[in-house]
Parts: structure tokens; sequence; C-alpha cells
């Protein structure tokens, strides 16, 4: 190799090393970062549901994913921001017997999942609700008015710090790829 060869092999690779140690610890998100709350519903009608999301447990009607129950059993699904710390689950809007089983949280493509009793323990509201009962088959609602909602705090069901973990596990890993492809694709152009 000439010297002039080497000297440029050299400006490049120590331009790459600082390209790479920029991208693996000052790089921001990159991706999507939402998650994707599923459960499996079962009511004596049909209910439009509504999964209101926040960091606080104050909500406000933009930040809202729906759900139309077209039977009365479906597995509905909501799109929330990742690590959303409150949760406020509207049943419909008229008395309803309801059975909600199969709580998941699936993010990059892990689903991460708690014990009806962390559920339980996350409740910190209810309205409209008449009763509720745990069960290791579900939780058992019934409805009696308008509006009915359970609110639950996620930072206690501890999914959001799996969650957490996770995000930044595949972060590293997205990083990581970026960098070994930028890395192949320099070399090549210049070598």
């Amino acid at each position: 190799m000439e010297k002039y060869s080497k000297k440029l092999f050299i400006e490049i690779l120590a331009l790459l090393i600082l390209v790479n140690l920029a991208i693996i610890f000052f790089a921001k998100n990159l991706d999507e970062n939402n998650e994707y709350l599923t459960y499996h519903i079962k009511a004596d009608t049909a209910l439009t549901l509504e999964t209101y999301y926040a960091d606080t447990d104050k909500f406000s009607q933009s930040d809202v994913s729906l759900y139309n129950m077209e039977e009365s059993e479906a597995t509905a699904t909501f799109q929330i921001p990742a690590g959303a710390s409150y949760l406020r689950i509207d049943l419909g809007t008229r008395p309803a017997e309801i059975v909600i089983s199969d709580i998941a949280i699936e993010f990059s493509r892990k689903t991460f999942t708690a014990d009806l009793s962390v559920w339980e323990r996350s409740i910190e509201a209810q309205q409209g609700i008449e009763k509720i009962e745990f069960s290791p088959e579900g939780i058992y609602i019934t409805t009696n008015h308008e509006d009915p909602y359970i609110l639950c705090n996620m930072d206690d069901t501890g999914v959001n710090e799996s969650i957490a973990e996770a995000g930044l596990q595949k972060q590293q890993y997205t990083r990581i790829f970026i960098c070994i492809l930028l890395d192949v694709i320099v070399l090549l152009v210049f070598f």
C-alpha cells in the first residue's frame, strides 16, 4: 500500500470510529415508539371501546385509541405511545356485563403480560362500574352508567419497566447495525 493510501485509510478509519461512537451514544430514537394494548373482551352487547393514555391521570380527547366491537366477543387492540403511565379504559356508553381477559402489551415484537392480580392493584379509579371481580379467567365487570371506565396506573404493573429495557436493547442493536452498514459502504466506496 502506498504512503498516500495508508494515510487516507487511517483518516477514513478515524472518521468512521468517531461517527460510529456518535451514532451509538448520541443518536435519538431511530424507530417508532408505539406499543399495542390488546385484550380479549366478551360482553352481552357490542360496545365502542376507548383507551385514553397519558403520563398523568389527566387525559385529553386527542390522546385516545378507539375500537368498535362488531359482535359481543372480540380481541381489541389499541395503539398507544410506549411508556404511557396511565390508561383509562372506557367500556362503552351503556350498561353491560363484560369479561376482560388475556391482557397484553406488545412492543417491538415482544409481548409483555402481567398477572391479573397486578392489574387489580393498578386500578386507581373507576366510574360507572357496579361490580368488578378478578379471577384467574378474567376480570368480570358490570357497568351501570354512561361512560363507565377504569383508570390504571401502568407503572404499578411493571410492564413499562420491561418495555423500557426492551426499547433500550432494540435501540442499541439498531445503532450497531447502522454503524456496521455505514462502515461496509464507506470501505466499499473508498477501497
